[in-house]
């Protein structure tokens, strides 16, 4: 995984202006490297993190499920957040986790944040050995 050069872990850059950020993940991230960016936009008012997951990266990514763990991580560094929209796309046949472990990781969001809903889908599609996506049978 990348590091930060020592100057910017250091002096980190900071955005004050910053009020939206929208995040997309679709490679290696821990929570380390997100509270370094969110520490950087001490104003920020809206968070929306997309992470694509795919079985490639499912023994690197152990707790980007953990509601648990983005609660600490938005606790310590998003004062201001009133809004956090955060999506899973999930493309694994070998999804092991627990759906409803998860969903009760997520509880406190549904009462910090007004409006906040907690949904899930399992699309009865899923990728084949070549790519494609086909029926689940």
């Amino acid at each position: 995984m990348p590091t930060l050069l020592p100057t910017y872990e250091n002096n980190p850059p900071i955005s004050p202006s910053i009020k939206t950020f929208d995040l997309v993940i679709r490679t290696l991230c821990n929570f380390h490297s997100l509270n370094f960016i969110l520490s950087c936009m001490p104003n920020l008012r809206r968070l929306i993190v997309t992470i694509i997951y795919s079985s490639s990266l499912s023994r690197l990514w152990t707790n980007i499920f953990d509601g648990y763990k983005w609660q600490q991580l938005l606790e310590t560094n998003t004062l201001d957040l009133e809004i956090f929209d955060i999506y899973f796309h999930v493309y694994s046949l070998n999804f092991r986790s627990n759906m409803d472990t998860i969903l009760k990781s997520f509880d406190y969001f549904t009462t910090k944040y007004n409006d906040w809903h907690l949904t899930t889908h399992q699309s009865p599609f899923s990728f084949n050995s070549k790519g494609k996506f086909e029926e689940k049978t």
